[in-house]
């Protein structure tokens, strides 16, 4: 941040600018999410334990992701700061969800990358309950924080 914008008041929202930041980053999270969503669901399982099926099938949509994840993230946090009100408690929630997501991606990807389908199974859990509370977030922040 300039030392000028220190001085400025709090939005409450956020500008114009900062919007389409966040959107440059929410939409391929958003889209990462969903294909790697669609391919969990339509990979076969192997019954035997044995992950390496199931990461093949998953592919790179894991690493993706993992990156949307991480790029949401720091551009919540750049936020940080900027704005007041209901704008800055939404991005809180928003933000302190992303850290326990992005822990069950990597949680994931660990599991798969040790062949351990018990781990797998219960980080994919983990992912699936972080997943639906992010929507909540997400919704409130959009609502709260978009400009007037």
């Amino acid at each position: 941040r300039h030392d000028d914008q220190r001085l400025a008041p709090l939005a409450e929202r956020l500008t114009a600018e900062q919007w389409a930041t966040y959107e440059a980053a929410a939409y391929p999270f958003k889209a990462a999410n969903t294909e790697m969503l669609k391919k969990y669901a339509a990979c076969p399982r192997s019954g035997t334990g044995d992950t390496t099926v199931f990461a093949k099938c998953l592919g790179d949509s894991l690493t993706t992701v993992e990156a949307a994840t991480r790029e949401l993230t720091s551009t919540l946090a750049g936020f940080n700061g900027t704005v007041s009100g209901t704008c800055a408690t939404s991005l809180a929630a928003y933000t302190n969800y992303t850290t326990p997501y992005l822990a069950s991606v990597t949680s994931i990807q660990s599991a798969i990358d040790t062949e351990n389908a018990a781990a797998f199974t219960n980080a994919y859990s983990s992912f699936e309950t972080a997943a639906k509370g992010g929507k909540e977030e997400r919704g409130a922040f959009e609502a709260n924080c978009a400009p007037a």
